[in-house]
């Protein structure tokens, strides 16, 4: 009987530490989510950050080269009316006033051209700093679902353990009849009492 009884306070220990287990493996997957989680989160806000502040870049740099390109065209404007001076022609009228308007326009278009780019390529920075931040925001919606997800699976890891446990102590017992004196097993069986307390 002490073998019995061994037997199933070692079972019993059994489930403890299968459903003890099962209790810290769900808590370190629930922490390994967040973790995971909050992470992914932080990457992408850095990422956001770092497209926000190239997008920044991009535009200042294309608002430097358009005033240099201007200042260029100051410049070459100014070569081109010495020149004309130089040579005696009145820049005021006639061809050296048509170069001289040419000259301008070409330089603007480039100037214009140069704004152009940095605004497009600001703008792509901007959209890409956008999907970091619904990137962001995803990885923080999925925290409730994969903590969940870790309840459901432990508490299942829990339960199958109690199911293999009570499944393990339906012991069959003979049950005695008594015929006056004598004491002889019958033919039918009974559960332990285990079993009838688990119903």
């Amino acid at each position: 009987m002490a073998a019995v009884g061994a037997g199933i306070a070692w079972t019993t220990i059994a489930l403890y530490a299968s459903a003890a287990a099962a209790a810290a493996g769900t808590g370190f997957g629930i922490y390994s989510s967040i973790q995971q989680a909050q992470d992914a989160e932080k990457i992408a806000k850095a990422t956001q950050r770092q497209k926000e502040i190239e997008a920044q870049v991009a535009h200042d740099n294309a608002m430097f080269e358009a005033g240099q390109a201007r200042r260029r065209a100051v410049l070459a404007k100014g070569r081109q009316l010495s020149i004309f001076g130089a040579a005696g022609l009145d820049p005021s009228g006639g061809s050296p006033l048509l170069m001289d308007v040419d000259l301008t326009q070409q330089m603007e278009m480039d100037a214009l051209n140069i704004e152009r780019g940095g605004r497009i390529t600001g703008d792509m920075l901007q959209y890409e700093g956008k999907i970091a931040k619904y990137r962001a925001s995803l990885a923080k919606g999925v925290v409730p679902y994969e903590i969940a997800s870790a309840v459901t699976a432990g508490a299942g890891s829990i339960a199958g353990s109690y199911l293999s446990y009570t499944a393990g102590q339906r012991t069959r017992v003979p049950r005695k009849s008594t015929f006056g004196n004598m004491t002889t097993p019958s033919s039918t069986y009974d559960y332990g009492p285990d079993v009838r307390r688990s119903f």
